[in-house]
């Protein structure tokens, strides 16, 4: 298994990259991402440098590349958990969040990418994180509250209120 740390060797980044652009290019393409945003993700790469990778059989990355690399494929885990498909994690990602948000501030996620590079990456991870945990802990007391101990008299208004199906 390879840890990040072990990023740093240049030997294992060669023996990771061709990998690492196989996963990224499927991340992008499933984040729906421009050949633009990919150079821009990838640490501001020239579009010739994308295209020639694109052509190329072997691809040899820097450790910062590979570092947003794992970032990118983090964030991709997560949208799919949190919205299951590719198109709401998409329209997630490009949706302009209020001016009054801390992090985003009026700005998309991807236009933060664009704007902080690699923290970028890493505030996006950290907000997917934060609403996995708001979801787990919401799901959580729900179930507290919905125990199979109460019991709801037939005629109460409780019992006619809106239900999850699964």
């Amino acid at each position: 298994m390879v840890t990040l740390e072990q990023f740093s060797s240049e030997q294992t980044r060669a023996v990771v990259s061709n990998s690492a652009w196989r996963v990224f290019l499927q991340d992008a393409a499933w984040l729906g991402m421009s050949a633009e945003t990919r150079c821009t993700v990838l640490g501001d790469v020239s579009e010739p440098l994308y295209e020639s990778w694109m052509k190329a059989a072997d691809v040899k990355f820097s450790r910062d590349q590979l570092d947003r690399i794992v970032l990118l494929h983090a964030i991709r885990e997560r949208l799919e958990k949190l919205f299951g498909c590719a198109n709401a994690s998409s329209e997630w990602l490009l949706a302009v969040h209020s001016e009054k948000d801390p992090v985003f501030a009026g700005r998309s996620p991807m236009e933060h990418v664009i704007y902080e590079g690699m923290i970028g990456l890493y505030h996006i991870l950290t907000r997917l994180e934060k609403m996995m945990e708001d979801i787990t802990s919401a799901l959580t007391n729900w179930e507290d509250e919905d125990a199979d101990d109460h019991i709801w008299p037939a005629d109460d208004a409780t019992n006619n209120r809106p239900r999850l199906l699964h």
